[in-house]
């Protein structure tokens, strides 16, 4: 089993990280400490088989989240952990209901001072970037 499947896509301008997990039966523990604000992606890009994303441990889930029916490859499901939908600094178990194996955890930190100055410069270096424009 590959526990390499989690990876972190980019620092979004100010709305935290990006992390997406590679969703399939090539993954045992799926386990990532995220900053609240951050997103998460799970994606469908292992296999062909019916996979779906829900909270909670195996056989309780406790309806915090879910990507909805079982799907097949090319599926996406996307979410913020945040306070402002009640996912916000805590433990998050979640699992696959097909595949008993395929279990995972999210815990949600609050940002440090030091990551929240060094996104707010990376995001002003961004703008700073993006919008100068030169004039002739």
């Amino acid at each position: 089993m590959n526990n390499n499947s989690i990876i972190i896509v980019c620092p979004c301008a100010g709305d935290g990280q990006l992390y997406i997990i590679s969703w399939g039966f090539d993954v045992s523990r799926a386990s990532i400490t995220i900053n609240e604000g951050d997103t998460v992606r799970w994606v469908w890009d292992q296999d062909a088989s019916l996979h779906n994303v829900v909270s909670g441990p195996v056989g309780a889930p406790d309806n915090k989240f879910s990507s909805g029916a079982v799907a097949g490859q090319g599926t996406q499901y996307e979410l913020v952990f945040s306070a402002v939908n009640n996912l916000g600094v805590g433990e998050y178990a979640y699992h696959c209901e097909l595949h008993a194996s395929m279990v995972g955890k999210i815990t949600v930190v609050l940002p440090t001072t030091s990551q929240a100055a060094t996104t707010t410069a990376a995001t002003t270096t961004l703008a700073t970037t993006t919008t100068t424009v030169s004039s002739s």
